[in-house]
């Protein structure tokens, strides 16, 4: 059983387990579920305010620090309006944070926490916004079209995906400052 759930499917706090040696005999099985560990935290902005609606996904990872098959994933968490996000329901270990972001907050890294960690604090910033307008030969807007941005800063790597609207126009929010000129 990798995600537990309650009847109204909702997930509930409980290890991944796997039933093992089990040879059906016609007997009911009784499946007693150990309480999962969980990491918890807060997401704020540089001024300390929360920001709600972050996406916190979260990956068992292995002992030497590679991150395991996907199956390991837990179901993602979401930021409340306080800004605190809990990921239950996993196994003692190392496991890898993710968060996705929209508008103008950067792409913050990826953390690696310890299950049971309970007092996280991850810290969002604002990026640059590039704003454009894309015009074919004539000087006629150009719609539709697909426009990325790839970038590296530090070990960090990111891309950003718009469509230009039916002046042409298109908007990569949340860039790292580096990108800017």
């Amino acid at each position: 059983v990798e995600q537990a759930t309650d009847a109204l499917g909702r997930p509930i706090s409980a290890r991944p387990f796997k039933l093992e040696n089990y040879e059906p005999d016609g007997k009911p099985v009784e499946l007693r579920l150990e309480e999962g560990l969980a990491i918890s935290g807060v997401v704020v902005d540089a001024e300390g305010a929360p920001v709600p609606g972050i996406q916190v996904t979260c990956r068992r990872k292995r002992a030497d620090g590679r991150r395991m098959p996907p199956f390991t994933r837990r179901d993602p968490a979401t930021t409340d309006e306080a800004g605190r996000f809990r990921v239950a329901g996993l196994e003692v270990g190392l496991h890898s944070l993710g968060f996705v972001v929209t508008g103008d907050w950067q792409q913050p890294e990826t953390l690696d926490v310890m299950a049971g960690s309970d007092s996280l604090r991850i810290t969002l910033s604002r990026g640059i916004r590039i704003t454009d307008t894309v015009i074919d030969p004539e000087g006629k807007p150009v719609s539709e079209l697909n426009v990325s941005y790839r970038w590296q800063s530090g070990s960090q790597r990111g891309n950003k995906r718009a469509t230009t609207n039916a002046e042409g126009a298109f908007a990569l929010p949340g860039l790292p400052p580096e990108v800017e000129g």
